[in-house]
C-alpha cells in the first residue's frame, strides 16, 4: 500500500526485486500532478533510496506501508487557494511555482511588475489556475476577482 498525502493506492505484489523507482513511476502515473514532483518514498520514517529494491528495506507483506508526504497544492486547485493571504494574493514561493512549473512565467511576471515579487507569483498563479483547471471558472471566480483586485494596486 502506497499513501501519498491519505490518498492510497495499490501494486499489486510487486517482487522482491522491486526497485523503488519503479513504485514512484507507478504513483506517478496513479497521480499524473506529481509528474514533475521530485517523490521521496519513505518506510518506517526510513528515506528509500530509488536504486534500492523493496527486498533491501525488508518490504513485504508484514511490512508493506510506503508513505509519501507532497504538498497539498499538488492535488489540485484547493491547495493553491489555501496558500493565498486574505488579501487576495500569493506570496513568493520558490519551490511552489518550480513544482506547478510556472516559474518561468513567474520571471516573466517579475519584468511586469517592477520586480514586485507577490504581483508576480500572484499573476503567475492566476494564470496556471485559468490554464489548468478551465472546468472550474464558476468557482474560482471569487479567487480571480480578489487576484485581480490585489495585482491593480
Amino acid at each position: 500500500m502506497i499513501n501519498i498525502n491519505r490518498k492510497n493506492f495499490s501494486i499489486p505484489c510487486p517482487a522482491p526485486n522491486t526497485k523503488i523507482s519503479e513504485i514512484i513511476m507507478q504513483a506517478k502515473m496513479t497521480f499524473p500532478d506529481l509528474m514533475n514532483y521530485n517523490l521521496i518514498l519513505t518506510n518506517k520514517n526510513k528515506p528509500l533510496d530509488p536504486k534500492k529494491t523493496i527486498q533491501e528495506y525488508g518490504i513485504d507483506h508484514g511490512n508493506c506501508d510506503i508513505d509519501c508526504t507532497v504538498p497539498d497544492y499538488l492535488f489540485g486547485s484547493e491547495g493553491i487557494i489555501k496558500m493565498m493571504k486574505i488579501q487576495g494574493y500569493w506570496e513568493f514561493n520558490e519551490a511552489m511555482l518550480k513544482n506547478l512549473g510556472v516559474f518561468d512565467l513567474y520571471k516573466v511576471k517579475m519584468g511586469l511588475y517592477g520586480n514586485k515579487q507577490n504581483h508576480a507569483t500572484t499573476s503567475a498563479l492566476v494564470e496556471f489556475l485559468k490554464n489548468k483547471y478551465p472546468d472550474q471558472i464558476d468557482e474560482l471566480k471569487f479567487i480571480y476577482q480578489k487576484a485581480e483586485t490585489f495585482l491593480e494596486k
